[in-house]
């Protein structure tokens, strides 16, 4: 996995879930745009761990990497942008 240069554009409020077993994470959604003018890629993502308690700027230019998982649900089939590292630049 590559990472990839993003401007954050918003990011949602920290909350707290419980995984599978039971522990307690943090959790927040960040929405990325990749460098490269009006048209380059947008990403809604999740961002979890000791990750999600950092709180980012909109604007802010960050270094990322993306894991990319497709799942199927009742017959529908969904994306799910999940951020593994994030550094701000």
């Amino acid at each position: 996995m590559n990472a990839i240069i993003c401007r954050v554009v918003s990011q949602t409020e920290k909350m707290s879930i419980t995984t599978k077993e039971g522990n307690k994470m943090s959790k927040c959604n960040i929405r990325l745009k990749a460098i490269g003018g009006l048209y380059s890629d947008e990403f809604w993502c999740s961002v979890l761990g000791q990750q999600a308690d950092i709180e980012f700027n909109s604007g802010e230019l960050v270094a990322v990497v993306l894991k990319h998982t497709i799942h199927e649900n009742n017959g529908n089939i969904f994306n799910d942008v999940t951020v593994t590292e994030i550094v701000k630049v």
